[in-house]
């Protein structure tokens, strides 16, 4: 599988609770792009 890097902008207090709560970014980007895309899993 081949990986990019994206950076993205969040509001600090956004930032923060999310980290508290040991959100997975990357996986809640990759999961939210796909659904927007209407893509399955494994698209690719």
């Amino acid at each position: 599988m081949n990986v990019g890097i994206e950076i993205v902008t969040l509001p600090k207090w956004l930032n923060d609770i999310a980290e508290e709560n040991k959100v997975n970014f990357s996986q809640v980007l990759q999961s939210s792009l796909k659904d927007i895309l209407g893509l399955t899993e494994h698209a690719r």
